[in-house]
């Protein structure tokens, strides 16, 4: 009984610290639809996640108040381009149990990235 509460112990204690060095590679598109990869570890994911979903729960208000005041100013001649923006997003790009490895993956697709234009 001793043996095996020590084995799960064990076995609890490693799979905190493989956790705790996981991370993963996300692609980040900006309101522009340009992309970029970084690193990050399962909380910064988290949060940023939170965050975007946040700023596309509000995104069709702020564009809607934009085109208002756009439209209101007698200057512009040209109309309202609210469609060549889009709220950010994020996915992932792969997950990893070291940080070489991700940095390794990252080199590879920052370099297809600035081969494809």
């Amino acid at each position: 009984m001793k043996t095996s509460m020590v084995l799960l112990t064990v076995l609890l204690g490693l799979t905190g610290w493989a956790r705790a060095e996981s991370v993963s590679i996300v692609q980040i598109t900006d309101m522009h639809g340009q992309s970029e990869y970084e690193i990050q570890t399962h909380d910064q994911y988290t949060n940023l996640v939170k965050q975007i979903k946040d700023e596309v729960a509000v995104f069709p208000l702020v564009v809607a108040e934009c085109k208002k005041e756009w439209e209101a100013n007698k200057d512009n001649k040209l109309p309202f381009q609210g469609n060549r923006v889009k709220p950010r997003s994020v996915k992932k790009a792969g997950d990893f149990l070291d940080r070489p490895k991700a940095e390794k993956r990252l080199d590879q697709l920052e370099k297809h990235s600035e081969a494809k234009g």
